[in-house]
């Protein structure tokens, strides 16, 4: 949830292990930037950023599910996001 550094860091252990990873990421301008970025570095085998608006909920607003591909099952989840102004 939100992309960064981390995606970049865990992408490469991602690529190592042969996993992958799916970052969400509300803001299109910086999705863009990312996925340029997973891609500088070689990693889009391993690191998967979707853009995913942020939804409203009954008490804050959250990355659209409906971003992550169908049936995938995850292991672990890191949030750094979304950021504190939204």
């Amino acid at each position: 949830c939100g992309s960064g550094m981390t995606t970049l860091l865990v992408g490469i252990r991602c690529r190592q292990l042969g996993r992958s990873l799916w970052s969400l990421e509300h803001d299109a301008g910086w999705a863009d930037r990312m996925i340029g970025l997973v891609r500088r570095h070689r990693l889009t085998e391993a690191a998967h950023v979707r853009l995913a608006p942020l939804t409203e909920s009954a008490d804050y607003d959250w990355y659209d599910p409906a971003a992550l591909p169908p049936g995938e099952r995850f292991g672990l989840v890191i949030c750094d996001g979304p950021p504190e102004t939204t």
